[in-house]
């Protein structure tokens, strides 16, 4: 399996941090986040990827080159301005064989991905997404299942009404961590937000 890593936000909420360096490059312990997000997808069998950069793509880019210092293959989609992410999975649809992993470039985590990828295949999904429950009062992307775990529903900034109408125990989000099989991308039209 390949992986997309979404790396090509401004990282607004995180300024001053990011007034000259992408959120993805922030580092911890003297090494930036995508580092560590691209060790974890080698470890688990993740050798070829491609990043999609845009604001300071060049610090992104002349780090991590074709990935060879971190024995892995890795190519770029370098946006000439910032797209909706559907827009840019859709620009690099060639890059997806069968299946992708899809991961935001500033998710640090430790997450069992072999063990990700083989549920995703054991119940021959079209879309995995890896969620969590959001406290109350905390407002993000909300996804609903409907009884048998199938999506119902994904709303990337969904409004606080939105969120209120869901009981607790409903409130899951997205942790940016996704697998699509090549189906999904030829349902995203060419120029959608």
């Amino acid at each position: 399996m390949k992986a997309i890593i979404l790396a090509a936000g401004i990282g607004e909420r995180m300024r001053p941090l990011t007034n000259n360096l992408p959120k993805p490059m922030l580092p911890i312990n003297k090494k930036p986040v995508l580092e560590y997000t691209l060790k974890l997808l080698k470890k688990h069998g993740i050798n070829e990827v491609l990043i999609t950069t845009f604001y300071l793509k060049e610090k992104i880019i002349n780090y991590f080159g074709d990935g060879r210092k971190l024995g892995m293959k890795i190519s770029y989609l370098q946006e000439k301005e910032l797209i909706p992410s559907a827009r840019a999975l859709k620009q690099v649809e060639t890059f997806v064989d069968d299946e992708v992993l899809i991961i935001f470039g500033d998710n640090l985590t430790d997450i069992n991905l072999t063990k990700l990828i083989n549920f995703h295949k054991n119940k021959k999904s079209d879309i995995t997404i890896v969620t969590y429950l959001i406290n109350p009062g905390h407002i993000t992307s909300i996804v609903d299942f409907d009884k048998n775990n199938k999506l119902k529903k994904f709303i990337e900034k969904p409004s606080e009404e939105e969120y209120n109408k869901l009981p607790l125990n409903k409130r899951f989000s997205g942790n940016g961590i996704y697998i699509l099989n090549k189906i999904f991308f030829s349902e995203i039209p060419k120029n959608s937000d």
